[in-house]
């Protein structure tokens, strides 16, 4: 019986160290993984806008020539730093306008380039418009848990049933 009181009094100290040290533990985990999700969304967010810039600017050319820029930082984003990033619907509406880019690069089927005010709607400006909403979307799937405005609807390669994805 002594034992027993001297094996408790022993275990009782360890168990009363040990709890406060997994809370800290798991404490730890999830402040790593919060902060992990924050830059993955913060650099997500700046490259997304990078890919709306060059879209735009690209769609809104009046020419290749005049959009030379713009068009290497596309492809540059397009096989590099984005990939890594996008979701699902940014991937496809990326490849979209990369397709219809690669047409106009390659001076393909209908004219590319309208006018600069923008009245005149070209597939290039159709698959930026597109390209643009999914950026949107796949935002507001990780800021928007509500699911306030989605633009599910405009962006045509987001499922109607899908559930939100997130990291």
């Amino acid at each position: 019986m002594a034992e027993d009181k001297k094996l408790r009094s022993y275990w009782l100290p360890v168990l009363i160290a040990v709890i406060p040290i997994t809370a800290g533990v798991f404490q730890y985990y999830l402040t790593r993984q919060t902060e992990f999700k924050k830059q993955f969304w913060e650099e997500q967010i700046v490259l997304y806008k990078e890919a709306a810039d060059a879209a735009s600017e690209i769609a809104m050319s009046p020419d290749l020539e005049a959009s030379a820029t713009a068009r290497t930082r596309f492809w540059k984003l397009y096989w590099g730093k984005l990939s890594m990033l996008e979701n699902k619907e940014v991937e496809e509406a990326m490849a979209g306008f990369g397709a219809k880019l690669g047409e106009c690069e390659l001076q393909i089927g209908d004219p590319c380039f309208g006018g600069p005010d923008g009245s005149e709607l070209t597939d290039l400006r159709k698959k930026s418009y597109e390209l643009a909403h999914c950026l949107r979307f796949s935002l507001l799937e990780t800021w928007n848990p509500a699911g306030l405005d989605s633009s599910r609807d405009k962006c045509p390669y987001a499922k109607q049933n899908k559930s939100s994805d997130k990291i």
